[in-house]
């Protein structure tokens, strides 16, 4: 937006609330550039990577409720809460507002570079009673009403600084890896693209892939759903491991699992691997834009002593050319509430993983269609050539597995990761 119009926004507030303040700031369309919410530090929330000081007057600070949400495909559902009988209950109202009303109010109040990440901020917005009643979903923020599909409830802010046991904590380590006999995967987990206390980024990368050289590897699973970012220099020795480690090269053996809170550092790295890999991406589009604005600065509001985050550069880190609001995965998983039971998006690659495992060289003729900058085009395979409608031959790698086709496609010495489902026809 241009100064004047942001200078107009500002000139308009009805009130200095703290969520009107949050509003205008949200208008600038940055997950970056955002009003940092001075949330109890026992609630969970993240509001950065580095320490944002509280303001001192106690009436700016913002409270919690007991309950966690997440929007899932299907709806509203409670995460997390101090009640255990109301984990896994769809919400049906918030406030004096259907759920659906509520969501659509409360988005206004949040920064986010686009739909996606709009969706996990919100969720977490709608646990907060100051910006609950900020949004106008309620008409007090002391008292919470809350319909479910288990029945209705009134919920309490919890006291500023007040121990919250019930909440569950995120591994704290920025990551770690498990080798998985049975299915021949190394799961990886990169939660923050930081350096660790006791192991560099750079160092755990080297006995990562040097425990891969050494046992029965099939496949390589990184988990960058719950990274938000962090320093994107210490990505380099992920990126460099992995091009050079013999075992992962081919189609089918890197499974990157992105979602809508992959963002910043994390971004790059997801891009990274697009650009210089043949990753297979699954589960959620990103909660980042591939080309961003960041680097944040904190300013301190002099008046409430609330910190807002500002962007001061802008990454190109892809193709200049590149205007879309997200990576979107290879294979989408949408998240429902099934995922309150299961890790449905890892499930969804395990299951390909073993159907690779079963392929055969692919015989006969093949017909369906691919997509190639965004565009659906018919395509058949057959004798190692995959001929797609006005682009002509192409050299093809492939092989069928259960339910899925997997290879590589090659063109004028570039080499292209392929991977598609397979459906029986009718």
């Amino acid at each position: 937006m241009s100064r004047e119009q942001f200078h107009a926004a500002v000139a308009g507030l009805n009130n200095g609330s703290l969520a009107e303040l949050s509003r205008v700031v949200a208008l600038i369309g940055d997950g970056h550039t955002r009003l940092t919410l001075p949330v109890d530090p026992n609630a969970g929330f993240f509001t950065g990577h580095t320490p944002t000081p509280l303001p001192s007057d106690p009436a700016v600070r913002v409270r919690h409720l007991p309950v966690r949400f997440f929007w899932f495909e299907d709806g509203l559902f409670i995460r997390d809460a101090a009640d255990q009988a109301l984990i896994g209950a769809k919400v049906l109202r918030i406030g004096h507002d259907d759920v659906a009303t509520a969501l659509e109010k409360m988005k206004p109040y949040v920064s986010a570079d686009n739909e996606m990440q709009k969706r996990l901020n919100v969720a977490d917005y709608l646990a907060l009673p100051e910006m609950i009643a900020g949004a106008g979903i309620s008409p007090t923020a002391e008292k919470i009403d809350l319909v479910t599909d288990k029945g209705s409830v009134t919920l309490d802010p919890i006291p500023f600084g007040s121990p919250v046991p019930w909440l569950k904590k995120p591994d704290p380590r920025p990551f770690s890896f498990r080798y998985m006999p049975d299915e021949r995967i190394v799961l990886f987990v990169y939660n923050e693209v930081a350096n660790d206390e006791k192991e560099t980024l750079s160092d755990f990368a080297t006995r990562m892939f040097r425990f891969i050289d050494t046992h029965p590897v099939d496949a390589l699973v990184i988990d960058i759903r719950e990274n938000p970012g962090g320093n994107g220099a210490l990505n380099r020795a992920l990126v460099h491991g992995l091009i050079r480690c013999e075992k992962l090269q081919d189609t089918g053996r890197v499974f990157v699992l992105i979602g809508r809170r992959t963002f910043s550092a994390a971004m790059f790295f997801a891009l990274d691997l697009e650009q210089n890999t043949n990753a297979i991406f699954a589960g959620e589009p990103t909660g980042a834009k591939p080309n961003n604005f960041g680097e944040s600065k904190k300013i301190t509001l002099p008046n409430s002593g609330l910190t807002v985050r500002t962007s001061t550069l802008y990454h190109q880190h892809s193709d200049p050319r590149d205007k879309r609001d997200s990576i979107e995965p290879h294979i989408k998983v949408p998240l429902t509430s099934a995922a309150l039971q299961r890790d449905i998006t890892f499930d969804a690659v395990v299951d390909i993983v073993k159907a690779m495992k079963k392929s055969r060289p692919m015989a006969g003729r093949w017909e369906g269609t691919a997509t190639f900058d965004f565009q659906r085009v018919p395509i058949t395979i057959e004798n190692g050539e995959m001929t797609a409608k006005d682009i002509g031959k192409l050299k093809f790698d492939g092989r069928v597995g259960d339910g899925w086709m997997f290879g590589t496609i090659k063109s004028n010495g570039l080499a292209f990761p392929f991977l598609a489902r397979v459906t029986p026809r009718a």
